[in-house]
């Protein structure tokens, strides 16, 4: 495979960056500019200089993160041992167990919430959950040896991992996420050559291009049936599967605009704040997540204070009745994404400057994320890692609030920076090499 030693270590970030802008701005918008406004969301006029410069400021924030990245001494990898992996799978097991016998890991709209849970468990089985999604990192960046070679070992750790995320699924993301981590866990050898570059043989593309031609006619085929699904984990078991209209999901409009949340959010809250200096708003939304980080601090700990549950609780709630121009569940809500929600909380100009901030934390953070790693993504491989990786920026706001998925998975991509990328304390002269690395 292609060593990622001969290309600069700051393109894996740009691209992966410019996937997640594909994916939540240009694509809905080149989408939405063809076939008109989409039903599900309010109408409003392009707010043209609001776009520049955010424009502008992400410009400056790349610019900022290349000249931090030129100074950095790099970083290393230090492998996990078996222990800590056999540790892992087996604290994952046991508590998506324990969320699946007692119900906490319910659907996301229908079930209890981690409030009306009053128990740590729910906190447990999110902590589980993300940790199963770190550790098939681990195996698909740093260690393919786990993933490809046959050993009594390696079909334990891939079978408990396997068993841990299907016995956590709770909704349509860790439905499909749970898929992807399975197919590539039992197909490593025709997987992996799609995510990552390699010098291959005429026989061996003729079986890959055979195999994802039919991984992606299933995909397609099954495609109703997610939209189903999706449907389905919004209300639970309180609608019939039957009974969802497909041919509505279905429809062009409603597919784009399933797609087009964060674009649609960018829009609304650039309007309703970018160049604003009510301070009163701003300040009431900030403290949203903050008032639910308290409810939920009360309510875990026995309701010492006796607090009210907050009005909204979160930005992601502001920000879908904002947007939204359609009948919604009392506890839905719409991630404003990795740009919208500082301008529903903070006055210009510090919309624009938490926003860049944020932007360059991000750009760092992906850079120790990528820096050890030897092997060359493809597109489809950048892709994967963005769906990994997007929930930092659904609401970075609603990290206030503590007590909540994307917080947890957050101080998990901690830890395992932490544990397994390490600083170097000088700059080498020529690339570091990683013979712990599998390739």
């Amino acid at each position: 495979m292609s060593d990622l030693s001969s290309i600069k270590k700051t393109t894996p970030v740009y691209l992966l960056f410019f996937v997640h802008l594909m994916k939540d701005y240009i694509v809905p918008g080149i989408s939405i500019y063809f076939i008109g406004a989409i039903p599900l969301y309010k109408s409003l006029d392009f707010p043209f200089w609001a776009i520049f410069w955010l424009t502008i400021t992400v410009i400056i924030a790349l610019i900022l993160f290349k000249v931090w990245a030129s100074q950095s001494k790099g970083y290393t990898f230090r492998p996990l041992s078996d222990f800590s992996q056999y540790t892992i799978i087996g604290f994952c097991c046991l508590a998506s167990f324990a969320g699946y016998a007692s119900g906490v890991n319910g659907f996301r709209y229908s079930n209890e919430s981690i409030a009306a849970s009053g128990t740590f468990l729910k906190i447990f089985f999110s902590l589980s959950y993300f940790s199963c999604q770190f550790l098939f990192l681990y195996y698909f960046f740093y260690d393919h040896d786990t993933l490809k070679k046959h050993s009594l070992h390696n079909y334990i750790k891939k079978g408990g991992l396997i068993t841990a995320l299907l016995f956590g699924i709770n909704g349509l993301y860790t439905a499909v996420l749970s898929f992807l981590i399975a197919i590539t866990l039992f197909f490593p050898r025709l997987l992996l050559p799609i995510f990552f570059k390699e010098k291959t043989t005429f026989g061996a593309l003729i079986k890959r291009l055979v195999f994802m031609s039919t991984f992606f006619i299933f995909l397609i085929a099954y495609i109703p049936t997610v939209l189903k699904i999706g449907a389905y984990v919004k209300y639970g078991s309180t609608v019939e599967m039957d009974s969802i209209d497909v041919d509505k999901h279905i429809e062009l409009s409603f597919a784009i605009g399933r797609i087009s949340p964060h674009y649609y959010s960018l829009l609304h809250n650039l309007d309703f704040g970018a160049f604003s200096i009510n301070f009163t708003d701003m300040a009431n939304n900030l403290n949203e997540p903050l008032k639910s980080f308290f409810f939920r601090f009360d309510t875990l700990t026995g309701g010492f204070f006796n607090l009210q549950k907050p009005d909204y609780g979160s930005v992601s709630r502001i920000n879908l009745e904002l947007i939204a121009d359609y009948s919604y569940n009392e506890r839905e809500g719409t991630a404003p994404g990795l740009f919208g929600g500082f301008f529903l909380v903070f006055p210009f100009p510090l919309n624009f400057l938490f926003a860049g901030l944020f932007t360059l934390w991000f750009l760092k953070i992906m850079y120790r994320f990528f820096y050890p790693v030897k092997l060359q993504l493809t597109f489809l491989g950048f892709v994967l890692v963005e769906f990994f990786t997007s929930i930092y920026t659904f609401s970075p706001i609603d990290f206030l609030t503590v007590f909540d998925e994307a917080f947890i998975m957050l101080i998990v991509l901690m830890i395992f920076q932490y544990v397994c990328i390490k600083p170097v304390k000088t700059n080498p002269a020529m690339p570091l090499e990683h013979p712990e690395i599998a390739t």
